[in-house]
């Protein structure tokens, strides 16, 4: 549930006792995070497009590798993403982390190797067709010939774990999200402190995919990027719904 700063529950909100409907605020927002929430949103709308095969494949009737995935796609998820909150008057500001962000070196070493496995899977599969054991027919996310059974979020989820991530993904969303008129702020470093701050400097929320903003003080008030929804044909604010 969410701490005690998120606004009761709308009583009118048609769908969900556990939903809160916020209203129209200042939303600092981690930038990265939102980048890789919206890349993994329209990867999953592609898997689950009609006439989009289960499998991984070079026909325009298959699944791309996530590396290949049109970022025309992922510019689409962005506006689909950001538009319903400007249209109810939210003021939305991205953080981005710059290059000076430090990890911890077991956070990095783990990084490093889970990159090296991605792209040594593109380069397996770019040069022999090969697929991570995890996307082969027969598994248990088994497609079947033109598009038999099996479950097409489950690969879709699978495939993004298994590829790198477009190169410029990050860049697409922050160019997106500047065009259609939301702030982006580049940080020098982590952009987790400055997005605490500025959400509790303005009396608004600190979205992300990561519940350390939580630590930051009893004034930040976090929602996460999983759960904000405007809901189709929903007329007030959107929706922060708890687990």
């Amino acid at each position: 549930e969410f701490p005690p700063p998120i606004p009761t529950p709308s009583s009118a909100y048609p769908t969900s006792t556990r939903s809160v409907a916020l209203p129209p605020s200042f939303l600092a927002v981690d930038g990265t995070g939102l980048a890789f929430h919206l890349l993994r949103r329209a990867y999953l709308r592609r898997a689950r497009a009609p006439g989009v095969r289960r499998r991984i494949g070079a026909s325009p009737t298959d699944l791309p590798v996530p590396t290949f995935l049109p970022l025309r796609e992922v510019a689409e998820e962005t506006g689909r993403w950001l538009r319903p909150l400007l249209d109810r008057g939210f003021s939305v500001a991205a953080y981005f982390d710059g290059p000076g962000k430090r990890m911890r070196a077991s956070v990095d070493e783990k990084r490093r190797k889970r990159r090296e496995e991605e792209r040594s899977n593109l380069e397996a599969y770019c040069c022999r067709g090969a697929l991570p054991a995890g996307l082969k027919a027969g598994n248990r996310f088994r497609f079947g010939g033109g598009g038999g059974g099996g479950d097409a979020a489950a690969y879709a989820e699978e495939a993004l774990e298994s590829f790198p991530r477009p190169r410029l993904f990050q860049e697409e969303v922050a160019a997106c999200l500047e065009g259609l008129g939301a702030t982006v702020i580049r940080c020098a470093g982590e952009a987790d402190g400055e997005v605490a701050a500025a959400a509790a400097d303005a009396d608004g929320y600190a979205v992300g995919s990561d519940s350390d903003f939580c630590l930051y003080g009893p004034g930040v008030r976090y929602v996460p990027l999983d759960h904000l929804e405007v809901p189709a044909g929903w007329d007030g604010g959107p929706a922060a719904e708890g687990p």
